[in-house]
């Protein structure tokens, strides 16, 4: 032990004492004075040495006082305690702590005071705080600060905390608790008093009061906090909670929220419970009021106006909030007043809305809705809906008066007063039912005993104005099965009285009085529409009741109309009547319809049949006689009279659109014996009259505004033998027969437009493939030889304009044949002639007819014109001459000749060909002329061959003029020359026409067959003493506004089969003659001047289609001594713009390899072979970029490689090193090395592959591979868009890939370990909705999602717990559960057998066994709580997915049949064994009023039923048998 270090001061008995002082030095300049330290010892392995400040024990101990001095201008120092940071342990606490007092005083104080001040400054804070978390540890928390007086000792009380600010003459200081603010979740502040343990002790109050004032008093302000946050967040809420009771008996604190009193004139305070403001576009806070839940019962709400004690008490308004908006869908606020819903047993609480009861007269009750601008809400009463019992019911009475008369029940809707509002309806309806009878209403007046029954009255509104209301009494319709019957009937009566009779009368009127209608309904389908029948009542011993129908009497007699039923789409209903059938002697009954007579000088009744009006057909009106052997004759006659018999007119009534026909035929004769039958003749004639008879005149109706109608004559049909003829003739006579006239009808119109009616001869038509007949129109022969026939002319009538005379055949079918027509003049001794004359014109300017040809024209190919002159069989045939007419005009031309094809008119049509040719022959053919004639005195015509023009896009008609082809000899020849002339011949011109484009001229000898073809020569002839002429082939300069000029081009001849080469093209310059050279070869563009640019010259060999093309070689001569030329590719100098492009390209190739291009310096036999430098072009702002890669490719085919290797050596040397480097720099950035491989668009990117050499040695081994960051670079290896990223073993397998999609897979080798450790804590977290995935092999043993944890195995578990603990439940959700009816509800709950299956066994592991359990879908109604049911369950990659999933909670079921168990134990007690007894055994019903539920008024308890069961058949049912245990020797058995 280290010695000790002591500084003590002298003592004695008296006086003052030495002291002991410790005093840095005096600084007496601007220095700072000297320290004093005072420091423990230190320790390298145990505790540092301690440091004490204390007085010694004594009568009055002395004082410890630390402060620093005091201080002239500047801050007087600093008192810092702190103790030493720990580097591994606990830093150590600081105590401030006052020493005990005696028993008869106070404890000292701790009194910590921040300085004042004396000038005009404030004074200084006190700041208490705990020490902060560390950096290292973010989830760790602050320190705590805790303030609290010392525990009371005995029945004492703890100490009070007062926290004060100062008095203060103006405002005194605020106090502000507050926790501190977090990014997360900031801390609570609680305000509580202490706990009380002991029986019937109560615990502090907690107050919060404002200052009192003279004047207004302080406001108290519980507010929770502002939020900032976004659509989720929500400001802090404020709850006010009364103190729990946790034992029995006891109740919860009550929350009182109380206005302050007043004393003076002025009320109390108010109480404002406000939600808050929802400003901008949020809504306003909703104001919520609840009671507490209970056990037994839950809390009450009472809302009552305040006591009045002079006049009325205080009322009770509850309203809810108006609104600005002035949208159509605003409203106000809905009031909602309901009791809680019952989910479990039980029924809900009742509402009751009633005034007070009162001695004089009790308030009265209004229910309206508000008034409205628009239209005022409804009231709706109803009783709430039963899913197993019956709805509730709705009475609405009025009240009992037990001396005056009861109060009146007025249900009545509201009055619309506007001129246009009608009054409001009134319903009253039974309940309507989903499967059973819908509910009954009905209207019952008050019974009576000694006086009379009320009544019943269903009147209809009274009008002052205008009609009544209506009255409708109906059944309801129904959609799918039949309408209910309406019944109107007396009640029975059983005295000897009459029941009640049934009256349908409508009210008397001064103008005209309703209708009575009984209709049946009508019916949508294909039902019958319903019966009416109105039937004298039926006697048993009487005469049947009469039925009677009759009109009513009158000024004029009413109306009886029989009518059937209108049809809406099949036929209206019939009325038949029928007389009565007579019996076996009588015959039947008559029916008689007799119009009604009349008196005097008034026409008798008329009798009209008429059938029904149709908008489609209307009906028929049938007379026909009685059938028989003989049928009845059926006789209809006009009325005889004196001075004439009536009309009999058979007539077919008027229409708008068509009339109806009119038919008279005789009947059929149908026999089918051989002896045929023959219908019956029709007559129509005059009668006969010795004077005139009368004519018989067929003639169709006149029309107004179409054509008139026909009149149709026609033989009869026959369908066995031919048709019988129409024969029409004029009359026979003496001198001469009667003419005959066809006439067509006579246009009345005098106007331009008018026309006479058309005479029409057709023959008749086929039924089917036969024939039409023939129609013959010619005078008949003489009637004697020699005699001549009449004549047969065919003309039209003159006029203005005369008629068009038209032969022509009819129409055929696709596929037949169009009959001709011939002009043909008769034979004879002398031919007839036919002549076509177009007519003749006398007018001057006018035109002479025209004669035209035209043949038919065909879908196909139109038919030809043909003209052919006549053979002759003994000389010349006939000739053809076409000629135009002549003129005798002088200084006229005669008419044109024209033969041209017709156009082609319609889209894409050709017009057809002109061929003028001379026949064939065996001898000579006939010459073609083409010319113009010989002119005498002006220059004579020209003769143009003109190809045909065309408007659209194609090309124009080509002119081909060749000489004529020869089988044997040689081919004719085309010469075109000019003409001769005295002064010079004509110039020969071969060119195409000018024209946008203008066509080109092509001047060729023609293909041969076998032998030479023609040569071309362009040549001008020799000139005797001139110059000779130039040959000179020029193309075309270009416009202002051409892109080019033309272009001209030597081509040589291509090879033929069995030729070795193509034609040479040859360009040699003229020889020289004698000392002269020959002439040079310039091959140049020409030059450009100004901004243009100069042509390029390009030498190439021609593309070969198979083999080789020729190679082109430029190449300086050979020298066999001295030094061989050089060549030079020199691109030219650029002055100010970019320097020309040298590019050396190999050649293409479509599917070869293309040429190489090889670049090879000079080989040498004994010193260094030739350098290789390429380079780029150096430059002021920077070097040129050097470029090395293979072309690319297209069409689908690979790119070449690129190859950059240093030789091969031999044995014994070292290859050479290749090395990729980028320039230093001193200053700015060095570039980067790239190395990147293609991409492609839809196939594989290229790979980058960076491997060391192999060795075939093992000592060796293969070359080292590195990738090495620079100094302070970071090293990145990342995969392509959409790539992978992979890492491999030795043996090329992938074990640590990361996907283009970001996914990670890590694994090792088959039998090899995987190790993943942290030096720290481990994460395994998924993306938010994704899974953790654990298993063995290839399947998921164990899945981790966000709400849940999945085995698909098996698991073993050692132990299983659940949290439990009292702190984290919610304290008011505590609550006792009814376990009586959980009980019932759990034994309902059916548990079943079953087998999983094979898909879930496979996914879980399981086996075939089957299992007992409860089915979620079976329970879920029965025990909700344990069923949960998932949107959708999904293991993908299983493959497998169920919507709505269904899962039990083991859990809840465990604990529900705890609490069951419980349940039962406390009806079936097994008590605890004794030592000396066995458990009791007691059974028992629960205690009236004790269980949760029970009435309040509940006075009995349930039964206790024991029973065995019911026996089958002849079978004993089981006893019951109640006894008590069996004792020892010495023992007492029990009782029962």
């Amino acid at each position: 032990r280290s010695g000790d270090v002591s500084l003590r001061a002298g003592g004695g008995e008296a006086g003052i004492l030495g002291s002991i002082e410790l005093a840095g030095g005096d600084s007496t300049g601007a220095g700072s004075g000297g320290s004093v330290g005072i420091k423990a010892g230190s320790s390298a392995l145990g505790l540092g040495g301690d440091i004490f400040l204390s007085t010694p024990e004594s009568g009055t101990s002395g004082h410890i006082s630390v402060q620093t001095g005091t201080s002239v201008s500047a801050p007087s120092g600093g008192v810092s305690i702190t103790s030493g940071d720990s580097k591994n342990g606990v830093a150590g606490s600081i105590s401030m702590r006052v020493g005990q007092s005696s028993s008869g005083e106070d404890g000292g104080d701790v009194i910590a005071t921040a300085g004042s001040s004396a000038g005009e400054r404030g004074g200084g804070s006190v700041l208490i705080s705990s020490g902060s978390a560390g950096p290292d540890s973010p989830s760790s928390a602050s320190g705590s600060i805790v303030f609290r007086s010392a525990d009371g000792s005995g029945l004492g009380s703890s100490g009070w905390m007062d926290l004060t600010t100062g008095v203060s003459v103006g405002s005194s200081g605020g106090i502000k608790l507050a926790s501190g603010s977090s990014v997360d979740l900031s801390g609570a502040v609680e305000i509580s008093s202490g706990t009380t343990s002991g029986k019937g002790s109560s615990s502090g109050l907690v107050r919060v009061a404002a200052g009192s004032s003279s004047g207004t008093a302080g406001s108290v302000h519980v507010a929770g906090g502002m939020s900032s946050g976004g659509d989720k967040d929500r400001g802090g809420s404020v709850a006010l909670f009364g103190g729990d009771a946790s034992t029995e008996g006891a109740a919860g604190g009550t929350v009182r929220v109380v206005g302050g009193s007043s004393f003076g004139g002025v009320g109390g305070g108010s109480v404002s419970i406000e939600a808050g403001l929802g400003k901008a576009a949020a809504d306003g806070g909703d104001l919520a009021m609840s009671s507490g839940a209970g056990a037994f019962n839950g809390g009450g709400v009472a809302i009552s106006g305040g006591h009045g004690g002079a006049r009325q008490g205080g009322g009770v308004s509850i309203s809810s909030g108006t609104t600005d908006s002035l949208e159509d869908d605003a409203m106000s606020g809905q009031i909602d007043l309901a009791t809680g819903s019952q989910s479990d047993l039980g029924g809900s609480g009742k509402v009751l809305l009633r005034s007070g009861d009162s001695v004089t007269e009790s308030g009265s009750l209004k229910i309206s809705s508000g008034d409205s601008q628009s239209s005022s809400g409804k009231i709706l009463i109803g009783s709430g809906k039963s899913v197993e019992g019956a709805g509730g019911s709705i009475s609405v009475s009025a009240g009992n008066s037990a001396d005056s008369v009861g109060g009146e029940l007025d249900l009545q809707a509201g009055t619309g007063s506007s001129s246009t509002g009608m009054g409001g309806g009134a319903t009253l309806g039974g309940g309507s039912a989903a499967e059973s009878d819908g509910g009954a209403l009905r209207l019952v007046g008050g019974a009576s005993q000694t006086g009379l029954g009320g009544s019943v009255d269903v009147v209809s509104g009274i009008s002052e104005e205008y009609r009544s209301g209506g009255l409708s009494l109906g059944s309801a319709a129904s959609a799918r099965a039949s309408t209910g019957d309406v019944l109107v009937s007396t009640g029975a009566t059983v005295a000897e009285a009459s029941s009640g009779f049934i009256r349908l009368v409508t009210g008397s009127s001064s103008a005209s009085v309703g209708d009575v209608l009984l209709n049946p309904g009508a019916t949508s389908g294909s039902g019958a529409g319903g019966l009416i029948q109105l039937r004298g009542g039926a006697s048993a011993d009487g005469v049947g009741g009469l039925g009677s129908f009759g009109g009513g009497g009158g000024f004029s007699g009413g109306a009886l109309k029989l009518s059937g039923g209108d049809g809406s789409d099949l036929a209206g209903g019939d009325v038949t009547m029928a007389a009565g059938a007579g019996g076996a002697l009588g015959g039947g009954g008559e029916v008689t319809l007799i119009g009604g007579a009349s008196e005097k000088s008034q026409d008798g009744g008329s009798i009209v049949l008429r059938g029904g009006r149709s908008d489609e057909v209307g009906g028929s009106v049938d007379l026909s006689a009685g059938s028989g052997s003989l049928g009845g004759r059926l006789s209809m006659k006009s009325g005889a009279g004196t001075e004439s018999s009536g009309d009999l007119t058979f007539a077919t009534e008027e229409s708008t659109t068509a009339s109806g026909s009119v038919a008279i035929q005789s009947g059929a004769a149908t026999s089918s014996s051989e002896a045929h039958g023959e219908s019956g003749r029709v007559t129509i004639s005059s009668g006969q009259s010795s004077s005139t008879a009368g004519r018989v005149v067929v003639a169709p109706g006149s029309t107004l505004g179409d054509d008139g109608a026909q009149v149709l004559i026609s033989g009869g049909a026959s369908k066995l033998m031919s048709g019988g003829a129409a024969v029409m003739s004029g009359g026979e006579g003496d001198a001469l027969g009667g003419d005959l006239r066809l006439i067509g009808g006579n246009a009345l119109d005098g106007s331009s437009s008018s026309k006479g009616g058309s005479v029409m001869m057709t023959s008749g038509s086929p039924s089917g493939t036969g024939s039409s007949g023939t129609m013959v129109l010619g005078t008949a022969s003489g009637g004697v030889i020699g005699a001549s026939s009449g004549g047969l002319s065919l003309s039209t009538g003159s006029g203005l304009k005369t008629g068009t005379i038209s032969l022509q055949t009819g129409d055929s079918t696709t596929d037949g044949t169009a009959g001709g027509v011939d002009l043909t003049s008769g034979s004879g001794g002398r031919a007839g002639n036919v002549r076509l004359s177009g007519g003749h014109s006398s007018v001057p300017g006018a035109t002479g007819g025209d004669i035209s040809l035209d043949a038919g024209s065909a879908a196909d190919l139109g038919g030809s014109l043909i003209l052919t002159a006549g053979t002759g069989s003994g000389s010349t045939g006939g000739g053809v001459k076409v000629t135009s007419g002549g003129t005798s005009v002088d200084s006229s031309s005669t008419g044109d000749v024209h033969l041209s094809s017709a156009e082609g008119l319609s889209e894409g049509s050709s017009s057809g060909i002109l061929g003028i040719m001379s026949g064939d022959a065996s001898g000579l053919t006939g010459s073609v002329l083409i010319g113009s004639g010989t002119s005498s005195l002006e220059t004579a015509g020209s003769v143009q061959i003109l190809g045909g023009g065309t408007k659209s896009g194609s090309e124009g008609g080509a002119v081909l003029v060749s000489a004529g082809d020869s089988e044997r000899g040689t081919g004719g020849v085309l010469d075109l020359s000019s003409g001769a002339g005295a002064a010079s011949s004509g110039d020969v011109r071969v060119a195409s026409a000018q024209g946008l484009a203008t066509g080109s001229v092509i001047v060729e000898s023609a293909d041969a067959e076998s032998g030479a073809s023609g040569s071309i020569l362009l040549k001008s002839g020799k000139a005797v003493y001139g110059d000779a002429g130039m040959v000179q082939i020029e193309a075309g300069t270009g416009g202002p506004r051409s892109s080019s000029s033309g272009d001209v081009s030597i081509v040589a001849g291509a090879a033929g089969k069995l030729a070795s080469s193509g034609g040479d093209l040859k360009l040699r310059s003229g020889a020289g003659f004698g000392v002269s050279k020959s002439g040079s070869i310039a091959i140049n563009t020409n030059t450009a001047d100004g901004s243009r640019k100069s042509g390029d010259v390009r030498i190439g060999s021609g593309s070969g289609a198979s083999l080789a093309t020729g190679s082109v070689a430029i190449l300086s001569g050979e020298s066999k001594t001295g030094v061989a030329g050089s060549m030079l590719l020199n691109v030219g100098f650029a002055g100010s713009g970019r320097g020309g492009l040298l590019s050396l390209e190999s050649g293409r190739s479509a599917s070869h390899e293309g040429g190489s291009l090889a670049l090879v310096a000079g080989a040498s036999s004994d010193g260094l072979g030739g350098k290789v430098a390429v380079s780029s072009g150096s430059g002021q702002l920077s070097s040129g970029s050097m470029s090395l890669g293979s072309s690319a490719s297209f069409g689908g085919s690979d790119t070449g490689a690129v190859l950059i290797e240093s030789g091969a050596a031999a044995a014994g040397g070292s290859t050479g090193s290749l090395e990729l480097e980028t320039g230093s720099t001193q200053r700015g950035d060095s570039g980067d090395v790239r190395v990147t491989a293609g991409s492609s668009l839809d196939g594989v990117g290229g790979s980058v592959l960076i491997e060391g050499g192999s060795s075939s040695s093992t000592e060796s081994g293969g070359g080292f591979v590195g990738v090495v960051g620079g100094n302070g670079g970071t090293l990145s290896l990342q995969a392509g868009l959409s790539g992978a990223l992979e890492a491999l073993d030795g043996f090329s397998n992938p074990r640590l890939v990361i996907d283009g999609s970001g996914g990670f897979v890590a694994s090792s080798a088959p039998g090899e370990d995987m190790s993943l450790k942290s030096g720290s804590s481990l994460e395994m977290i998924s993306s938010v909705g994704q899974e953790v995935l654990m298993g063995t092999g290839e399947s998921t043993g164990l899945r981790v999602q966000g709400n849940r944890l999945v085995s698909h195995v098996p698991a073993q578990l050692s132990d299983v717990r659940a949290p439990a603990d009292a702190r984290i439940t919610k304290a008011e959700s505590v609550v006792n559960v009814d376990q009586n009816a959980l009980l019932q509800r759990v034994m309902s709950v059916p548990v079943k057998s079953f087998s999983y299956t094979e898909d879930w066994q496979s996914m879980q592991g399981l086996g075939e066994a089957s299992v007992r359990a409860a089915i979620g879908q079976e329970i879920e109604s029965i025990m909700p709580d344990w069923v949960s049911v998932m949107d959708e369950l999904s293991f993908p990659e299983m493959g497998f997915a169920l919507q709505k999933f269904y899962e039990v909670n083991d859990r809840q079921v465990l604990f529900d049949t705890l609490l069951s168990l419980q349940t039962m134990h406390q009806r079936l007690m097994i008590g605890p064994n004794s030592a000396g007894s066995s458990g009791s055994l007691d059974i028992s019903t629960s205690d009236a009023g004790t269980y949760v539920g029970a009435e309040f008024a509940g006075r009995s308890s349930g039964e206790i039923r024991v029973a065995s069961g019911t026996a089958k058949a002849d079978g004993d049912s089981g006893s019951v048998l109640l006894s008590s245990g069996s004792t020892s020797v010495n023992g007492r058995s029990g009782d029962v």
